[in-house]
């Protein structure tokens, strides 16, 4: 089962207050210090922070699929926090688990929870599979942005989520596509699904966003 939405274009939306935050002054600085031995983003990226990441990230937020309540959420493969940090920074009483493989990116983590004075950020360090048993059933929410394939990434996260729980995919033009690689898996697993598509700007593609509830 599927619901596609008009696309919203974020650009045009009241962003400023949100983007304006000391957090995201703070975060930005931390990542164009470290990026270029780190590789957080990519280079070219680096001058759009607030747009084609920080915005981004944020799109669940104004497409009404993340309220500030106290969920337990996973970013699933975070990398340099993204989109955890930033949805953290907007919605404080989230329960932020940021998993990463990484050495490097986790100690960057840890230095951006600390600098940013985050509460009830936690840092996982590890494959996602490592924590299959510790987190089995326990998330209300995973995050998964630039991580991979579909395919791969739903299956190794969906034993981690709640019944009744939702998995947000970042996603670009070619989501049905990607769907077709997993909707006989969703139907065994009693998992239904939506598409949410976004702009972030005009002068680009557009996105989507793709929710996966469990249960």
């Amino acid at each position: 089962m599927s619901q596609i939405t008009p696309a919203l274009l974020l650009e045009t939306l009241p962003y400023k207050r949100e983007l304006e935050q000391a957090e995201f002054r703070e975060y930005h600085k931390l990542i164009v210090k470290l990026n270029p031995s780190l590789n957080l983003v990519s280079k070219k990226d680096v001058k759009e922070l607030e747009v084609k990441h920080f915005l981004d990230s944020l799109a669940p937020a104004y497409l009404k699929l993340i309220t500030d309540t106290p969920l337990k959420v996973l970013d699933f493969g975070t990398g340099g926090g993204l989109p955890g940090i930033p949805l953290k920074i907007v919605f404080p009483d989230l329960e932020m688990y940021l998993l990463e493989q990484s050495s490097k990116k986790t100690v960057f983590l840890e230095m951006a929870v600390k600098v940013l004075n985050l509460k009830e950020a936690k840092i996982l360090k590890g494959e996602a599979k490592h924590f299959q048993h510790i987190y089995s059933n326990y998330f209300d929410l995973i995050l998964s942005r630039a991580t991979g394939p579909l395919k791969d990434v739903l299956k190794i996260a969906l034993p981690l989520l709640k019944e009744g729980g939702k998995l947000l995919f970042y996603k670009g033009k070619a989501v049905e596509k990607e769907l077709e690689t997993v909707k006989d898996y969703l139907f065994k697993n009693n998992c239904l699904y939506e598409i949410h598509p976004y702009l972030l700007t005009l002068r680009e593609e557009g996105r989507n966003l793709l929710v996966i509830r469990r249960g």
